[in-house]
């Protein structure tokens, strides 16, 4: 994300392989082919950044990183009639990893046409 930031990248988009042991979290979030603001990923990861370890007891600082980039839970997944995960819902972190076993990558994505 800080090389996007120094690149003066606004937007991301994620890649997402399709194949055999995708999660049906990856599965939606493809389907929902969504592009990102830069900025947002940046602040939440700055806030991240900014957490003092020292000050914070391991759980003090475990619930503000969960509230702050939660990942994506499996009752978020919006399924269509043919049980195919076409979105996410709710809030989620803005960036990868999305859930434990996550395998996206995103890319710089250019909105000039």
């Amino acid at each position: 994300m800080q090389g996007y930031k120094k690149a003066k990248v606004k937007y991301y988009k994620l890649v997402v392989i399709l194949d055999d042991r995708t999660s049906d979290i990856c599965r939606a979030l493809a389907a929902q082919d969504k592009i990102y603001p830069l900025n947002d990923a940046v602040e939440v990861m700055d806030n991240l950044m900014a957490l003092d370890t020292k000050s914070n007891s391991l759980d003090d600082a475990r619930d503000y990183i969960k509230a702050l980039a939660p990942w994506i839970k499996d009752d978020q997944i919006v399924y269509n009639n043919d049980e195919k995960p076409i979105g996410i819902s709710g809030a989620h972190t803005p960036f990868p990893p999305f859930h434990g076993s996550a395998g996206q990558r995103q890319l710089s994505y250019d909105t000039r046409s």
